[in-house]
């Protein structure tokens, strides 16, 4: 974003003059497939960039900051017949307190970033947590058998950290070899079940991708019924 302007946009008469001057411009308004083709404008405008910033998906403002990026990218290459063209990215939004839209003012996608990061980390999404969305019929048996797995494993676990407390020495022995041989165990990971939704959903949640697969692999599937399994879906 630094490449596209060394100046500030100063003033209304700055603004209008700078506008003016696209007359002649090759003017791209940023669809997806504009922004992923090979165009080369001198001028990307996003119409309405309020879909992208309230789209009900928590990557959203990843996402908006990705097409941001992607129309700074065309416009830096520009055309190599009008090198010296000023180059303009104009955002249309009813929203100029939005993080991405001060992250894009500021030019420091960090600022996004870092809030980001923070938010998703308070709510227990990606990368933060590894999410599974659990839908269609066989969805309530399904996790009606992993709330029982679960329960049986909090049970064994409880016995193993009495027994382990009796055991002492060679139970601190027999930990350490199975940390050397890079063992982990499925029990000792936290899973937390929420739902179901409105539209019968169900979210599992575990702190690593891998950990979910493992717990979620070993529970039998509902004979007869349709079962979806959504490892970190956009919409959540």
């Amino acid at each position: 974003a630094q490449k596209l302007s060394n100046q500030k946009i100063r003033g209304q008469k700055t603004k209008e003059s700078k506008l003016n001057n696209t007359s002649n411009s090759r003017i791209t308004v940023a669809t997806t497939t504009a922004l992923y083709g090979d165009s080369s404008p001198d001028v990307v405008a996003f119409l309405d960039f309020d879909q992208h910033l309230m789209s009900p998906n928590f990557e959203a403002n990843e996402e908006a900051m990705a097409h941001l990026a992607r129309a700074a990218t065309l416009l830096i290459g520009g055309r190599k017949d009008n090198s010296n063209a000023e180059k303009l990215l104009l955002v249309q939004t009813r929203n100029v307190e939005h993080p991405v839209i001060k992250s894009l003012i500021k030019k420091n996608p960090s600022l996004l970033a870092e809030q980001e990061l923070a938010m998703r980390k308070e709510l227990g999404f990606p990368p933060a947590k590894a999410v599974a969305e659990i839908g269609r019929a066989g969805a309530d048996e399904f996790i009606e058998r992993l709330k029982t797995d679960i329960t049986q494993r909090d049970i064994e676990q409880r016995k193993e950290n009495k027994n382990s407390k009796a055991d002492g020495a060679n139970t601190k022995d027999s930990g350490a070899k199975n940390n050397e041989l890079g063992i982990k165990k499925i029990k000792d990971s936290e899973i937390e079940i929420l739902g179901p939704s409105s539209d019968g959903n169900y979210l599992v949640k575990a702190n690593t991708v891998e950990e979910l697969s493992a717990v979620l692999n070993k529970i039998e599937r509902p004979k007869g019924k349709q079962l979806r399994i959504a490892i970190n879906p956009k919409h959540i």
